[in-house]
């Protein structure tokens, strides 16, 4: 069942900072990678390259898990633990609004320059359980 961020979570994710994205690979094992993130109204999302393990295994078994923490006091943290949908990412639209938010205006370009077989995706993650001391 969907929950809503509360602010002090959605403050904490409103901030370009660095997240954890754990998902599970084909024998069951964990699988980590440090991704850019974006909010879309209580849903996170998350930029990737089709064929990527991430998405792989999102695809395979949808239930993640995303943390983020405050680097100025690393105790302060959000979990956030969810099923994942992997669809395009039409026009590139989501790469280049992450790229220019982690790396400045213009950032995104790059993604755009990208051929046409190179299939950017988007994992949209529905918070289902919020934990940590920032939630």
């Amino acid at each position: 069942m969907a929950i809503k961020l509360s602010d002090s979570a959605r403050a904490l994710l409103a901030r370009p900072l660095y997240a954890v994205l754990a998902t599970t690979d084909g024998d069951g094992a964990p699988a980590t990678s440090v991704v850019w993130y974006g909010l879309d109204g209580d849903d996170i999302v998350v930029s990737s390259q089709e064929g990527r393990l991430k998405v792989r295994n999102a695809q395979r078994r949808p239930a993640v898990s995303l943390c983020v923490y405050d680097p100025e006091d690393p105790q302060r943290y959000v979990e956030v633990r969810g099923t994942a949908l992997v669809s395009e990412d039409e026009g590139r639209a989501l790469a280049v609004r992450l790229a220019e938010r982690y790396a400045g205006p213009g950032a995104g370009e790059d993604f755009l320059k990208q051929p046409p077989e190179d299939v950017r995706v988007v994992l949209r993650i529905t918070p289902e359980r919020v934990t940590g001391n920032a939630r």
